[in-house]
């Protein structure tokens, strides 16, 4: 699982986000996926926690890179810094 926050520092509305977890910065979409949220909005200065879980699995021998793309925003991709293996024990 990997928890994100996405910011809007600009002056005009982002308009439908679309997050991705890609096998490398320039591979292929690890699939299945689950997103908290998909194709959202933020309005200027607004913020959002998005959750993405996924089979760590899935990425093969690639590190996971978060892709972030809109309709009026730049495409942005960034790596990401830390994976937690959940076992189920308390």
């Amino acid at each position: 699982m990997a928890a994100v926050t996405v910011s809007n520092p600009s002056r005009t509305l982002a308009f439908f986000i679309r997050l991705q977890i890609k096998q490398g910065r320039e591979g292929k979409d690890v699939l299945p996926i689950i997103l908290q949220d998909n194709y959202f909005s933020l309005a200027p200065g607004e913020r959002q926690q998005i959750s993405a879980t996924y089979r760590v699995g899935d990425l093969g021998k690639a590190a996971p890179f978060l892709a972030v793309e809109g309709w009026n925003i730049s495409s942005v991709v960034i790596p990401i810094t830390s994976i937690k293996k959940q076992t189920g024990q308390r």
